[in-house]
């Protein structure tokens, strides 16, 4: 009888043992797995927001493009636009130093590189006068445009891995406006 019980109560402390170590186990997984889930999701917040950020800069260059292109350039107008991309680029100043929590080193230097040439164009484009080329802003402004949108890719691409989608090129966001300017620099 006395065996029995200590059998029993070998049985009931070697259980107890076992689900203690089986619990700390799964709850150090689960917390690990949530931190993780955790920073995934504040990557993604902060990839989602830095395309935002560039999609609204390529529609204030779509509009830029087209006011210079037109050849009215009414001073108001130019002024909402460069109003419109100085925004984008506080934005994406704010993006570049938060880039350092979420992004790779290679992302990080594309878009500082990407911020400097905005800063460029919006000086060339307050510096101008009644002798600068409009066209050549546009150009200019297209081919920057061109650059954010790969930048936009190459953000998206890690996501969509981690996701398991597939990868895009800059040729699926190709509108019929980049096909006509293709067509304009071409002719």
């Amino acid at each position: 009888m006395q065996l029995d019980a200590l059998q029993v109560l070998t049985n009931v402390f070697v259980g107890a043992v076992s689900a203690w170590v089986a619990g700390t186990f799964g709850i150090r997984h689960g917390l690990e797995r949530a931190k993780r889930e955790r920073a995934f999701d504040r990557q993604l917040e902060w990839r989602e927001k830095t395309v935002r950020t560039i999609n609204r800069f390529l529609t204030s260059d779509v509009e830029l493009r087209n006011v210079l292109m037109s050849g009215s350039s009414d001073p108001e107008d130019i002024r909402v636009l460069l109003k419109s991309l100085e925004a984008a680029l506080d934005e994406l100043d704010v993006s570049l130093r938060e880039s350092v929590l979420f992004a790779e080193r290679k992302i990080v230097i594309d878009l500082r590189d990407h911020i400097f040439l905005l800063e460029d164009l919006i000086a060339r484009i307050k510096d101008r006068d009644e002798r600068s080329d409009p066209r050549g802003i546009a150009e200019t402004t297209g081919d920057l445009a061109k650059s954010f949108r790969k930048l936009s890719i190459s953000l998206s691409q890690s996501v969509r891995k981690q996701l398991d989608l597939d990868d895009i090129s800059p040729d699926d966001l190709k509108t019929k406006l980049d096909k006509w300017v293709e067509a304009q620099k071409s002719a």
